[in-house]
């Protein structure tokens, strides 16, 4: 589905910040950052992360003298400073950060926001430099860019080094399990499906052989710690609990369902890879819209959108048409954005040395997909 350009940084300005003394580089939509070795491109990468990266501590955005710019002379000492400003654009189309970051208004025609970072001292009495830091919005240094407005604003970097299979098995961490939450699965379907797969499931205890495993486990146990209180011994075969079953979804590949452990280092990246990003696309539209929910929409004004872009399958969902016109897309996306918006964010997405670990064959189908 063709949606309006997701925000993108359009503009760095680096000032005094390791390698670079000063730079000013214009960015499009979808940038490829090409050089040899110890040329910049990780520091370049750091310099936006001080200002959009969720991960990065208070402590983490504190320089030290070896990241000021190294042709700099004793710059803590001098009072040197270190400045790093971004601009972002192809956001106008979308309501919430339009009004989040009113403030980081730069432009109006082309829309652009602007966020700086700025590591400044402050003189003391006996003459020597305290350093702090303050990142803010526009022109306005008095109006702070905070972890807050990066709930809506932010940057994730897939590092050179992974462990994805690992990563892809975390619940907490996995791709699988954050795309989960961009769909309104009701906890009343699992229940119903999780008593189904339990009452299946249960026939395998009825076997001879656990049966007498079981008697045997309960009869060794009561021998070492007694007759006590609920402390009988039984065997369940699946974690069929309502609100971990979705914990327990595996991805599997081919048609023989290898586990990602049987599968290639190389395949298994393109699959993370493919996986952030799915997760990371606008979900403004949603697929699949709840029966309750669809109506509820109807009551809102420009509703019958709805009608001409969603029908309604056998399970009472209604699921978004394949193919819809470029004026009921905008049409829709606008609707959406009015009464249905998840306030999810935008995350920028930067994967660092993408070639590692992937055969040449392998890096070109990651550019012509992420490229065009």
């Amino acid at each position: 589905m063709n949606i309006p350009n997701a925000p993108h940084i359009s503009r760095v300005q680096i000032q005094n910040f390791r390698n670079f003394n000063f730079i000013d580089a214009e960015l499009s939509h979808k940038q490829v950052i090409i050089g040899e070795n110890n040329v910049g491109k990780t520091n370049f990468l750091r310099a936006i992360q001080l200002i959009l990266d969720p991960k990065l501590s208070d402590e983490d955005r504190f320089l030290n003298e070896t990241d000021f710019y190294e042709g700099l002379d004793s710059p803590m000492e001098n009072g040197a400073e270190v400045r790093v400003s971004i601009d972002i654009k192809g956001f106008a189309h979308n309501r919430m950060l339009l009004a989040i970051l009113s403030d980081a208004t730069l432009n109006d025609d082309p829309a652009t926001l602007r966020l700086t970072y700025h590591y400044y001292p402050t003189k003391k009495e006996d003459g020597t430099y305290e350093y702090q830091y303050r990142i803010f919005q526009g022109t306005k240094e008095d109006v702070p860019f905070t972890h807050y407005h990066r709930r809506y604003l932010n940057l994730k970097v897939i590092p050179a080094i992974r462990d994805v299979e690992t990563e892809m098995k975390n619940i907490r961490k996995s791709p699988i399990n954050h795309l989960l939450k961009n769909y309104d699965i009701r906890k009343e379907e699992l229940k119903g499906i999780a008593d189904r797969l339990k009452e299946t499931s249960d026939e395998v205890l009825s076997i001879d052989e656990l049966i007498h495993l079981t008697e045997s486990i309960n009869s060794r146990f009561s021998k070492v710690i007694g007759q006590q209180v609920d402390s009988s011994v039984s065997l369940e075969t699946i974690d069929l609990d309502p609100n971990r079953i979705l914990n327990t979804l595996k991805i599997m590949i081919g048609q023989g369902q290898r586990p990602v452990s049987d599968t290639s280092l190389g395949l298994n990246n393109i699959l993370y890879i493919s996986l952030i990003l799915l997760s990371l696309e606008d979900n403004t539209i949603p697929p699949i819209l709840k029966e309750d929910t669809f109506i509820k929409l109807l009551e809102e004004e420009g509703s019958e959108i709805l009608k001409q872009c969603y029908e309604q399958n056998s399970n009472g969902n209604y699921i978004l048409k394949g193919m819809l016109t470029p004026e009921n897309q905008k049409t829709l996306y606008t609707f959406m954005d009015t009464y249905a918006s998840d306030n999810k964010g935008f995350t920028i997405l930067a994967i660092e040395e993408p070639e590692a670990h992937l055969h040449p064959a392998l890096q070109r189908l990651i550019f012509k997909d992420v490229m065009t």
